[in-house]
């Protein structure tokens, strides 16, 4: 609940992911991987948002490689955003 109170989508995406990746997430030296196929209609749903708006959305955090579709899973390169500390701690491999 407290992703979908994020006013910006791009934002609530990545935390989505995040939350993903610490359940079902693979560190790996590039990031972390979460193999996990999800549609854009099952992650708006996920995020309360509209389809179109996840597309572009996604687009934006592909540019700016926070996470990236890889063809079998979704990359998340870089560090969690700092609102999923409100949201709770990671526990992926130290990343807290």
């Amino acid at each position: 609940m407290a992703i979908v109170k994020q006013p910006r989508i791009d934002l609530r995406l990545h935390m989505l992911f995040w939350e993903l990746a610490d359940r079902w997430g693979i560190v790996r030296q590039d990031g972390v991987h979460a193999p996990l196929q999800l549609t854009h209609a099952t992650l708006s749903d996920l995020v309360a948002a509209r389809r179109p708006t996840v597309t572009k959305a996604l687009g934006e955090l592909s540019q700016r490689s926070a996470v990236v579709w890889t063809g079998s899973d979704w990359l998340l390169p870089g560090e969690p955003p700092d609102e999923l500390d409100d949201v709770g701690s990671l526990t992926i491999a130290g990343l807290t």
